[in-house]
């Protein structure tokens, strides 16, 4: 198990364990699972869990996506404001 997943795990409960053993082996976890995680990890656990899975597919890097999104109603507002 990786080291640093470890850590987090020591207080886990048998589930958590369980599950990250599942992450750890590339398995896809199902429904029933991820909610566990929800209602009952910790975020750094969650988080860890993540950063792993990122880790394994990505390396290293990081990548962010910035939108900006302009709705109906932003315009209306903004006209309103212009116009008023």
């Amino acid at each position: 198990m990786d080291s640093k997943l470890e850590l987090l795990l020591n207080d886990a409960d048998q589930n958590i364990k369980s599950i990250t053993k599942k992450v750890i082996a590339g398995e896809r976890i199902n429904d029933e699972e991820g909610l566990y995680l929800f209602e009952n990890a910790d975020l750094p656990t969650v988080g860890a869990l993540a950063n792993f899975i990122r880790n394994k597919k990505h390396g290293d890097n990081t990548y962010f996506n910035r939108n900006f999104h302009m709705e109906p109603t932003n315009v209306l507002v903004l006209f309103v404001l212009i116009l008023g």
